[in-house]
């Protein structure tokens, strides 16, 4: 109980590193509710796409991913040259458009595109630097724990979106001008967190040789009034990692950044293909229990609520039990499952409504443990500061690809009982696979500095 107690008293001290990332969360939670939009199997009787072609509708729940890759590249691009707060103005000026456009116009097919595209840009180019920004400015002990908030964030947003459509969207444009005024209100509150709370990187103002504006950033965010021994054991760390990183080269694929790349990418590509529009659109299909006397689909909030719950105790146990026991529960129940649930859409296609719903309950448990959170916890910590931006826009670039890929060709796919099984088994194997390669290799990060961590992915 008193290590429990003093955790909570350093986190209540060390606010002033979360509030830095303040402007990025509530872009995290502005994007969080265009996703939602798109994870679930109702897209086709959403108000705003009547009247329109499957394709063009497909289209449009794509581009929120393609336009967010194109975010990533420049982050990728500026991120060095300009100050946090820029790019989070930046991206919140794009998401504050594109949510008033919502609420004047929630049934318009192509100012609904157009604010998908808005908010992609956004949500890329501001995802991109508050891992970077969090993994430079948070404190070793509490980095996972920040990071993984951000999921909370995005799932949170998800679930607002998921409860207007299966309770709203057939009876009133009103739930989709909610999204805008919500999404905006976020926005709002964005701008003003980030005007007050935003502090610079200490890494980024070491790379630009101000030292004495990267140890007051430090005292700034470690609470203190002057330079403590800790403080300056942390600065000089930094520092030296700064200083060992200006003598690599930027190519990503040299000077062993292929291990830490390779890792990184096979957690993503785990996280995509446990957790995807195809795959969601099939779980529900098996699903009757949440559907009220109303007609209303209760089925993808009621899911969601349970992977939220389970989140938010992961934020914690992330730092008090390490990285690698959450990788390993997370995925490899996430796999076992996949496959359980593959084997009884053969065996029983339609008429086992409890046993299907009872693994997507013990799949959403499982995905809630850490499978997402756990390469966005590794994404902050495998690469060095001079590889980090390029390195993290390559595998989230990756990552968004993959899942507009996957939107664009299992868009209401109307298969065999068949299909469904075979594409569930895959995804099941496919994460068992990558669950077994990455086991013994990933190392355990937990509590320490961004050097140690990225030593630990050079070994």
């Amino acid at each position: 109980m008193g290590s429990c107690w003093e955790f909570l008293e350093f986190s209540q001290k060390m606010k002033p590193q979360g509030n830095s990332l303040a402007g990025g969360v509530m872009l995290m939670l502005v994007s969080g509710l265009q996703i939602g939009w798109i994870m679930d199997n109702r897209v086709d009787k959403l108000p705003w796409t009547e009247g329109h072609s499957d394709l063009l509708v497909n289209l449009a729940a794509v581009a929120f991913y393609a336009s967010a890759v194109g975010g990533v590249y420049i982050a990728a691009m500026t991120i060095n040259r300009l100050t946090k707060t820029n790019i989070y103005f930046t991206s919140l000026t794009f998401a504050i458009v594109a949510s008033a456009l919502l609420i004047v116009q929630p049934n318009n097919f192509y100012i609904v595109l157009l604010t998908r595209i808005m908010i992609g840009f956004a949500h890329g180019y501001s995802y991109l630097t508050i891992i970077i920004h969090a993994s430079e400015i948070m404190h070793q002990k509490l980095r996972g724990m920040i990071i993984a908030a951000l999921q909370v964030c995005i799932l949170s947003s998800m679930i607002v979106t998921s409860s207007f459509a299966a309770t709203m969207m057939e009876e009133s444009m009103e739930a989709f001008q909610y999204v805008g005024i919500i999404g905006l209100i976020y926005c709002i509150l964005g701008f003003i967190f980030t005007l007050i709370f935003t502090r610079e990187s200490p890494v980024k103002l070491m790379k630009e040789k101000k030292f004495d504006e990267a140890m007051k950033i430090m005292i700034q965010v470690r609470n203190e009034s002057s330079e403590t021994w800790s403080i300056r054991n942390e600065y000089n760390e930094l520092k030296k990692m700064v200083e060992e990183d200006d003598e690599t080269t930027k190519n990503i694929f040299e000077n062993g950044n292929t291990r830490p790349l390779g890792l990184i990418l096979l957690l993503k590509i785990a996280f995509v293909i446990s957790f995807n529009y195809g795959l969601n659109y099939i779980r529900l299909k098996y699903t009757s229990s949440f559907i009220t006397q109303e007609g209303h689909n209760l089925s993808s909030l009621t899911f969601l609520t349970v992977r939220i719950l389970v989140l938010i105790f992961t934020m914690f146990s992330i730092e008090f039990n390490g990285r690698k026991i959450h990788f390993l529960i997370s995925h490899a129940a996430t796999a076992v499952l996949l496959i359980a649930f593959a084997v009884l859409v053969f065996v029983q296609p339609s008429n086992f409504t409890f046993g299907y719903e009872t693994i997507q309950f013990l799949l959403e448990v499982a995905g809630g443990i850490g499978i997402g959170v756990v390469s966005d916890v590794y994404s902050s910590e495998a690469f060095n500061t001079v590889k980090k931006t390029r390195s993290l826009c390559f595998v989230t670039a990756i990552e968004f690809i993959l899942h507009g890929v996957i939107i664009f060709t299992t868009y209401k796919v109307e298969a065999s009982s068949t299909f469904d099984g075979i594409y569930v088994m895959a995804s099941g194997v496919v994460v068992l696979a990558i669950t077994y390669l990455l086991y013994k290799t990933l190392p355990e990060t937990a509590k320490m500095s961004i050097r140690q961590t990225r030593n630990e992915f050079l070994q």
